[in-house]
């Protein structure tokens, strides 16, 4: 997996309008989009902004830029 949209040093959120990173593995496709289904319908737009989200199957991390 390309990890490096991950690394907010190099690629700071804050400079794109937000970045996004999906590390689901080796699921069933009706568990992907019950994954991303349930984020879509929790995560809001401030929640994207300027800020490197996290996508897992245990959930959503967000780490917010200082910045935005």
């Amino acid at each position: 997996m390309d990890k490096d949209f991950s690394r907010m040093f190099r690629f700071p959120p804050e400079k794109c309008g937000g970045i996004i990173v999906v590390k689901i593995y080796r699921r069933a496709i009706e568990e992907t989009l019950s994954i991303f289904k349930k984020v879509y319908e929790t995560i809001q737009e401030k929640d994207l902004a300027g800020n490197l989200v996290i996508i897992t199957p245990e959930g959503v991390r967000i780490r917010r830029s200082t910045n935005y």
